[in-house]
């Protein structure tokens, strides 16, 4: 008789644990805010304007893990993924995100004869040419021309996710000035990473520069909302109670069972553990979430660009050419990142440096070069090497705040958005010059991914070789409810999502 009431406690025990379990079910399937809706999906684009090759480096890609699939090395320029020390920005060790993040290489833009440019192609001129097929999916041309061009991707998605924001999209840029004499601004629309297409014609988006601006336009008079949050509280509160009855229930009737049956109940035991560990990492809602950053204050000052020759080249100019690049980018992710934390926002597309890039990089990195002639033999390889990873810092620190931002029922904010990162160009045959080995290329392009919504697989590298860029996009908008197209290009890299 002792036996069977034992029993009848322990599947009583049993029961109400799995009576319980929905309601603390946390997988990224099924989570939903305090306030009883589903967590908004995101998405967050960023660009950097230079080639991830240098010219004459044989075989060396200064950009691509050595090793394909799980557990690929990180070179120098990919450090901000991982947690060792870096020796560059304003961090002394990564940001441990390499199991989120997803490596794909081997793409390629396509190029032809101004009568012939392929779909999602390019003419052969390189600069200024390369960011719109990449976030559009529609070819460019003839020459430098944007040709019919396209809606960009992130655009794209912020219509058919950011319906009731107060910022639908919001688009962003880091490089402060074109830092060249006489042309101390962007001009031209260079850029223009965001685009519409509409009436006609295709439209650049301008990019919020000042980190001031684009603090007083998200979070100026704004009130964090409170809406539920004594009644999740409550439920918190009780989800809690309910572990601690149920472990001190069967605890007491531990000594009384078989061996079998404590097997069953040591079972039992870790299931609790496991739900009370996941319960203590979700914040008090309402606190450590949502909230009105610091201001930023006074923008740092833009600086004059380098000097040019008689022929109009440039001429790197010590002292010159850089505004605290890193401080304004950390400062722009940090308030992307509370804006969608605030539900502000949920589309992002952030140019961190523009096409061409004439950053000096002996502040960011040490290297005496402006950034564009580090493709081209300027400065030393490893200084390169550090500022392809000064650009992949700004995307890991977006990544790594997102992860580590908890929603009130204990999902990561990372669960419900996808990141990525691309770049100008790649490293190989240049059409234009009919040279191999060179910057000045769209073959063998970079892209990284983070986040999980959709299923994105994280912590692999994957060889898609000449996919199109595109199509790293493609893959991802089912995730959004969106048809895995973008403009021309079409198809999902395999491997990447499921």
């Amino acid at each position: 008789m002792a036996n069977g009431l034992t029993r009848r406690a322990l599947l009583r025990g049993l029961g109400a644990t799995a009576a319980v379990l929905p309601a603390l079910e946390l997988t990224a399937e099924s989570r939903a805010s305090a306030q009883g809706g589903a967590e908004p999906k995101r998405f967050v684009v960023m660009y950097g304007g230079i080639s991830a090759g240098r010219d004459g480096s044989g075989d060396t890609h200064h950009l691509l893990p050595t090793r394909t699939g799980a557990g690929y090395d990180l070179p120098r320029s990919m450090a901000p993924l991982g947690t060792g020390a870096i020796t560059y920005g304003e961090r002394e060790r990564g940001y441990g995100v390499q199991d989120e993040v997803s490596v794909v290489s081997g793409l390629k833009i396509p190029w032809g004869p101004d009568g012939a440019i392929p779909p999602g192609g390019k003419s052969v001129h390189f600069h200024y040419n390369t960011a719109e097929p990449q976030m559009s999916g529609v070819r460019r041309g003839p020459n430098r021309s944007a040709g019919e061009g396209g809606t960009s991707v992130d655009l794209i998605i912020a219509d058919a996710i950011g319906e009731g924001t107060i910022h639908p999209s919001l688009s962003y840029r880091v490089q402060a000035a074109r830092y060249i004499t006489g042309s101390n601004s962007s001009g031209g629309g260079l850029d223009a990473l965001s685009t519409r297409r509409a009436d006609g014609r295709t439209r650049g988006i301008d990019a919020v520069v000042s980190p001031r601006l684009a603090y007083e336009s998200l979070f100026s008079g704004f009130i964090p909302p409170d809406d539920g949050r004594e009644e999740a509280i409550a439920r918190m509160t009780q989800r809690r109670g309910i572990l601690s009855a149920l472990r001190t229930r069967t605890s007491s009737i531990r000594s009384r069972l078989g061996r079998y049956d404590q097997l069953r109940l040591e079972q039992h035991f870790d299931e609790l553990r496991g739900l009370e560990r996941r319960l203590a990492m979700v914040p008090e809602p309402g606190t450590g979430a949502c909230v009105v950053p610091t201001t930023p204050g006074t923008d740092p000052a833009i600086a004059d660009g380098h000097r040019t020759r008689e022929n109009g080249n440039l001429l790197y100019t010590p002292g010159v050419g850089y505004s605290r690049e890193t401080l304004r980018g950390n400062t722009m992710v940090d308030l992307a990142k509370m804006a969608m934390t605030c539900d502000l926002t949920r589309s992002v597309a952030m140019r961190i440096s523009l096409d061409q890039t004439f950053i000096n990089a002996q502040d960011p990195v040490g290297g005496a070069s402006d950034m564009h002639e580090m493709t081209h033999g300027g400065a030393t390889p490893q200084a390169f090497q550090d500022t392809l990873g000064w650009h992949v810092a700004f995307f890991a620190r977006m990544v790594a705040g997102l992860r580590d931002t908890m929603a009130p029922d204990g999902s990561s904010l990372l669960d419900h958005t996808n990141v990525v990162l691309l770049f100008e160009g790649g490293y190989g045959f240049d059409p234009e010059s009919g040279n191999s080995q060179k910057a000045h290329s769209t073959e063998n392009m970079v892209m990284l991914v983070g986040g999980r919504l959709g299923g994105v697989n994280g912590g692999l590298h994957i060889r898609a070789v000449d996919m199109h860029p595109a199509q790293v996009f493609s893959s991802l908008l089912p995730g959004y409810g969106l048809p895995s197209r973008l403009g021309e290009m079409s198809g999902s890299v395999p491997g990447l999502v499921g």
